[in-house]
C-alpha cells in the first residue's frame, strides 16, 4: 500500500437533510493523478458527496482532507482556491463573450490584476500541453458542444485546479467527441491532475477510470477496477440485483409489416424553431410495430420534430399524417384523440406538475372522456383506482395515488409518466430522451416498456442522445443535423463512427445526402 498522501480523503463523512440520510459514513480516497469513477443509482448519494467536496454543502459529520490537511469549505469559490473545480453537466459559460473573456471574468483572487495578454499566453500553454485546441477569440455561442466542454476544463485548469470533478461529461457529445474527452482526461491524469468521473455510461467508465467506487443508499458498497470487473457486474453492484440494459437489437424484419398507412408520416415538413432557426424539409415515417430512432447532438431539430409529432408546433410547409389522417393545422387535442402519446424530454417541467397529486397527473391525459369524465365532471374515484393500478403494475415507489409528484425520485416520476402514456394503448408513441439521468435499474424498466409498446403495435419515435440505447432499441435510425436528416441506417448497418460523423454534419464516403429528399422513408 502506497504511503503517498492522497489528493483528497474523506473520513466518516455524513450528510443529513432533516430526517433523510443522504451520505452515510463514507470513507474515500482520491489519489494524485488518478481517474476515479463514482457510480450509483439516482438518489444513491454520489451527487451529494461531490457537492460536499465542491463546497456546496457542509458535512453533518466527518472530515475532508486536502493533501493531508483538514479542509473546511464555505462555498465553491473556496474550493477553487484550494484547487478543486467542477465541470457541471450544463456548462457555466456566457454565450455572448468569447473564450478568453469567459476565463477572465472568473479570475480567482490570487490572479486578479493579470491582463488579457497574460491570460491568453497561459491558456495557449495549457491548450497545447493537454492537446485541446481552442480558438480563444471565438464567441462561445459559435462553438460546438464538445469544444465548449473543453473551455470549461481549460478554465478550471487555468484557475489552478488539480482536482477536477466531471459530472455526466459525455451526455451531449458525439462518439468522436467522447473519445476525445476520454483521451484528454487520461492525459490530465498522466500530468498529475486527479479526476472524479460521474457517469451513467458504464462502457465509458470502463475506458477512462483507474478505480471505480459504487454507492447505494448513501453508503460506499464496493470498490473495483476495470480489470477486475465487467459492465454487467457494475450494473448489478449499483442496483443490488441482476439487470439487463442495452441488450442486442432484436429487430425482426418479419415483425415489421408493410402497412397501407404508416403510424406516423412526415412529408417534406418545414417549420420554424423556437430560436428562429429553420427546420426541414424533413421526410420520414414510422410503421406500426417499429421503433425509429433519432440521433443527433441536442439542438439540431429533434425537439422540433417531437413537438410537430404531437401538435405543439405548427408546420410552415409539407404534411403530417397519423395512421393515414392528415394532421396539418391540428392541435394537441386532435393528436391525443388520434392516440398519439408522448414521453417529454423534461419530466419535471413538461411531463408533470410538481404540486399535483399522482392521480391528478394521470388525469392530465384522461380527463376529457369516458370512463373518467361523466357529464363534464372528472370521476376522482375511477382516476384514483386507475392510478393505484398503475403504481402496482409499474412498480412506482410511492406512498400512494394521493402523494405529490414532486415527492417522487426521477426514475419513479418517469415510470409514472410512461404508465400514463402507455395505458392509453397508443398507436404512436413519441419518447424523448426517456432514460436521461436515470440509473441503470430504471433504464432497464423504461427500455422494456418501450419494447412492449412496439410489440403491441405502436409506431415508436425514439429520440435519444445515447447511441447505445438507440442501437439496442431501434429498427432504423435517422440522424439529424441543423434541422434536416443527414443520414439513415438500417439495424444491420449500425456503426458508431458513421453515426458520429453524420451527427457532426460530415457525410461519410458513399453516404447519400438526405437533407433535401422528397420521398418518405
Amino acid at each position: 500500500m502506497s504511503t503517498e498522501v492522497a489528493a483528497v480523503e474523506m473520513q466518516g463523512v455524513t450528510k443529513n437533510f432533516g430526517d433523510v440520510l443522504a451520505v452515510d459514513g463514507v470513507d474515500l480516497q482520491l489519489r494524485r493523478g488518478e481517474v476515479l469513477a463514482v457510480l450509483g443509482e439516482n438518489g444513491a448519494g454520489k451527487s451529494t458527496l461531490m457537492n460536499l467536496l465542491y463546497g456546496l454543502y457542509r458535512p453533518s459529520s466527518g472530515t475532508i482532507f486536502r493533501n493531508g490537511e483538514p479542509l473546511e469549505l464555505d462555498g465553491p469559490l473556496a474550493a477553487i482556491e484550494h484547487g478543486i473545480a467542477m465541470v457541471h453537466q450544463h456548462f457555466m459559460l456566457v454565450n455572448a463573450l468569447n473564450v478568453l473573456e469567459n476565463v477572465a471574468i472568473g479570475q480567482s483572487r490570487r490572479r486578479i490584476g493579470l491582463g488579457l495578454k497574460q491570460i491568453k499566453k497561459r491558456l495557449h500553454e495549457l491548450c497545447e500541453r493537454h492537446g485541446m485546441p481552442i480558438d480563444l477569440d471565438a464567441p462561445v455561442s459559435s462553438l460546438p458542444v464538445g469544444v465548449q466542454q473543453r473551455v470549461e476544463i481549460i478554465k478550471a485548469l487555468y484557475h489552478g485546479a488539480d482536482v477536477l470533478i466531471l459530472d455526466e461529461p459525455t451526455g451531449v457529445l458525439t462518439p468522436q467527441e467522447t473519445q476525445s474527452l476520454i483521451r484528454v482526461v487520461r492525459e490530465m491524469a498522466a500530468s498529475g491532475t486527479s479526476v472524479v468521473f460521474i457517469s451513467h455510461k458504464l462502457s465509458e467508465v470502463m475506458q477512462v477510470s483507474d478505480r471505480i467506487v459504487i454507492m447505494r443508499r448513501g453508503k460506499l458498497v464496493g470498490t473495483t477496477t476495470p480489470a477486475e470487473t465487467t459492465v454487467h457486474k457494475l450494473a448489478e453492484m449499483m442496483v443490488g440485483r441482476s439487470v439487463q440494459v442495452n441488450r442486442a437489437n432484436d429487430s425482426d424484419s418479419d415483425r415489421i409489416k408493410l402497412h397501407r398507412s404508416p403510424a406516423l408520416n412526415f412529408y417534406r415538413v418545414t417549420a420554424e424553431e423556437a430560436r428562429g432557426l429553420p427546420f426541414g424539409p424533413v421526410s420520414c415515417s414510422v410503421q406500426p410495430g417499429e421503433i425509429l430512432g433519432v440521433a443527433g447532438v441536442d439542438g439540431n431539430g429533434q425537439s422540433t420534430l417531437a413537438e410537430l409529432a404531437v401538435g405543439l408546433r405548427e408546420i410552415t410547409g409539407g404534411e403530417i399524417y397519423v395512421n393515414g389522417d392528415r394532421m396539418a393545422g391540428k392541435g394537441p387535442a386532435e393528436f391525443l384523440h388520434a392516440r398519439v402519446s408522448c414521453v417529454p424530454e423534461d419530466r419535471h417541467r413538461v411531463g408533470s406538475v410538481a404540486g399535483f397529486e399522482l392521480w391528478e397527473s394521470v388525469a392530465m391525459k384522461n380527463h376529457f372522456g369516458s370512463p373518467y369524465n361523466e357529464f363534464g365532471f372528472m370521476r376522482r374515484d375511477r382516476l384514483l383506482s386507475l392510478t393505484e393500478g398503475l403504481i402496482k403494475q409499474f412498480d412506482i415507489r410511492t406512498t400512494g395515488a394521493t402523494a405529490q409528484a414532486q415527492a417522487l425520485s426521477g426514475g419513479n416520476l418517469q415510470k409514472l409518466i410512461i404508465a400514463r402514456e402507455l395505458q392509453r394503448t397508443p398507436r404512436v408513441l413519441i419518447a424523448m430522451h426517456p432514460t436521461r439521468g436515470l440509473d441503470v435499474g430504471a433504464v432497464e424498466f423504461v427500455q422494456s416498456s418501450i419494447r412492449q409498446a412496439r410489440d403491441s403495435g405502436a409506431g415508436v419515435l425514439l429520440i435519444s442522445a445515447e447511441l447505445e440505447e438507440l442501437f439496442s432499441l431501434s429498427d432504423r435510425i435517422i440522424v439529424m443535423y441543423q434541422g434536416t436528416i443527414s443520414g439513415e441506417l438500417a439495424s444491420r448497418e449500425y456503426d458508431m463512427n458513421r453515426v458520429g460523423l453524420l451527427m457532426s454534419g460530415i457525410q461519410p464516403e458513399g453516404e447519400p445526402d438526405l437533407s433535401h429528399r422528397s420521398m418518405t422513408s
